[in-house]
């Protein structure tokens, strides 16, 4: 059964929602979907914006399932994240389930609702071609903070700061397992240090469990990632990137 702090969590983030407070139903021919009020966007063009932004954009990811940009609005600081449609098989299991970019806003919504940091979900957008699903897209604020990746691979993370960046990951993925929930691809790159605090990115293999045997397969898979990934020795790491780097 599900954790009695997510069901209430939830039943609240729903309430919420419906009564449109902060955010308002985006219902047109540019497709559907949630957005913040603050976010000043025209919504008919919205998946025409989203594109641009991503195309013109010093992009984090690109590849077949998704693609991630930052980019500024006005004196906003945003990240776009773009689902990419696949194939006709891919579309027809789509037209099953709500698509990728409204389960991870919801999901973030939700884990801030709960005490857990990542980074606040301002929009997603489902769009449609012709009767399949298209792309769906999802807007983040953009942290303030920068990813474990990037704290080694330039040098602002030293080695003897590494402790303390494993210790606040064990912290983080105890909290989340103390809710039945699993993240599922625990890595450098999706955790993001913000000062004294680590927010979590990347919610597209988190996991909210009802069973329990099931919640424990993918918690051992959590724990095994902070302990051989995170828990790793990191200049190991920074010299296997930059190799992998200078093979591309």
């Amino acid at each position: 059964m599900i954790n009695a702090e997510i069901l209430s969590a939830r039943k609240e983030l729903q309430a919420e929602l419906a009564a449109q407070k902060e955010y308002t139903v985006i219902e047109n021919r540019g497709g559907r979907g949630l957005i913040h009020r603050q976010c000043d966007l025209d919504t008919e063009t919205l998946p025409d914006w989203f594109d641009e932004q991503l195309l013109t954009s010093d992009r984090y990811k690109h590849d077949t399932t998704s693609t991630v940009a930052p980019c500024c609005y006005g004196d906003n600081h945003w990240v776009i994240k773009r689902y990419n449609r696949q194939s006709l098989v891919h579309g027809l299991k789509l037209t099953l389930r709500s698509s990728r970019a409204r389960r991870a806003f919801l999901v973030g919504l939700l884990l801030r609702k709960l005490g857990i940091n990542t980074p606040k979900p301002l929009a997603y957008l489902e769009t449609r071609s012709g009767i399949l699903p298209g792309n769906s897209y999802i807007l983040y604020e953009k942290s303030s903070g920068d990813t474990l990746h990037d704290l080694l691979m330039t040098g602002r993370l030293q080695a003897e700061q590494w402790p303390s960046a494993v210790d606040r990951t064990r912290v983080l993925v105890e909290k989340l397992h103390r809710l039945g929930i699993t993240h599922g691809d625990i890595k450098h790159t999706n955790l993001m240090l913000c000062g004294e605090s680590l927010e979590v990115i990347d919610l597209d293999s988190l996991r909210i469990h009802r069973l329990p045997w099931r919640f424990a397969r993918y918690q051992e898979k959590d724990l095994r990632a902070v302990e051989k990934r995170i828990g790793g020795d990191p200049e190991a790491y920074v010299a296997y990137k930059k190799v992998a780097l200078a093979n591309r």
